[in-house]
């Protein structure tokens, strides 16, 4: 059965839907890395799936880089965010997005798996 792309924030990806799990959309901040580096990027988590989820950042990320994104939750304070959970994931793809959006990229993401 062929799928197609998903819309988000009112984006349609060009990218072919290769996803098996049911997507939820969500907006989630989320702070992300290379992994093994000390620099992090921000961002936003825009939809979320079993085995990976997309994120949008002012950053453009390389296609099979090992990437590690925590997502945030609010503390209830209004003012502080505490890590709520985090995803080592392979980058799949890389868009630019249009210059209208938030943020200048969108990425997916599909977790590594763990034994």
């Amino acid at each position: 059965m062929k799928k197609t792309p998903t819309v988000n924030a009112g984006y349609r990806s060009p990218i072919r839907e290769q996803r098996v799990d049911r997507r939820k959309d969500c907006s989630v901040p989320v702070v992300w890395i290379y992994f093994n580096a000390s620099k992090h990027f921000d961002g936003r988590m825009v939809d979320v799936s079993a085995r990976g989820g997309c994120v949008e950042s002012n950053q453009s990320v390389t296609p099979g880089s090992a990437v590690l994104v925590r997502l945030m939750s609010s503390d209830g304070s209004g003012t502080d965010w505490i890590i709520h959970s985090a995803l080592l994931a392979e980058v799949k793809w890389c868009l630019t997005l249009p210059p209208q959006s938030a943020y200048n990229y969108r990425f997916g993401v599909k977790c590594f798996e763990y034994f």
